[in-house]
């Protein structure tokens, strides 16, 4: 099931066939390097994890939804919504051979249009190791944020960053967003095609 489409981005319901993605992207050191404790997942805990996202999307109507890219629908991560501690956590993980390209980002941004436009959320947060510069960057980058609030909360995997995602902040900047994405996609189709 889709949940969302978009600039060459679908965010979707898991398939058996997206373990075998998660699986080597949760294998792969860089990617899990600030993620809890930064071991690598077993098969087992993945499957338990995706049974995890599914009961939630039932329950709740959002989840981690898998990111695919491209007609062939190409795995590259999760982006979305899960219930924690302090409210609804927004969170994404990609696989490495997507960092530096401009679809983590489309993921992250179609998902939080979901949940504002088509969940009614008023708010959703992240929780980021403090360690992790680029995962903080990018989740500025969405806000259009030039500094962070001094909220750093002390967890048991050390001191991560609390970044709050208004709908209203969102909506204020959503459109300048988008024409960046649109500048990114038509750089890359140039780029592509001038190699040709």
């Amino acid at each position: 099931m889709n949940i969302i489409s978009g600039f060459n981005v679908t965010l979707r319901m898991w398939k058996p066939e997206d373990v075998a993605g998660y699986m080597a992207m949760a294998a792969n050191q860089e990617v899990m390097k600030y993620i809890s404790n930064g071991e690598a997942r077993t098969e087992d805990v993945i499957e338990r994890e995706i049974e995890r996202f599914r009961a939630s999307q039932q329950m709740f109507g959002f989840s981690r939804w898998a990111a695919t890219n491209g007609e062939e629908k190409h795995f590259m991560g999760f982006a979305g919504f899960e219930k924690k501690e302090y409210g609804i956590n927004f969170g994404m993980r990609y696989d490495t051979q997507w960092w530096g390209t401009p679809f983590p980002f489309i993921s992250g941004h179609l998902a939080l249009t979901h949940a504002f436009d088509e969940l009614g959320l008023d708010e959703v947060y992240t929780l980021t190791n403090v360690k992790n510069a680029k995962a903080i960057n990018m989740n500025m980058k969405y806000l259009q944020l030039k500094t962070l609030k001094d909220d750093v909360l002390n967890t048991e995997f050390g001191p991560h960053q609390r970044i709050i995602y208004t709908k209203a902040l969102f909506e204020s900047v959503r459109e300048s967003n988008e024409a960046k994405i649109e500048k990114l996609l038509d750089y890359k189709r140039f780029a592509v095609s001038s190699k040709d």
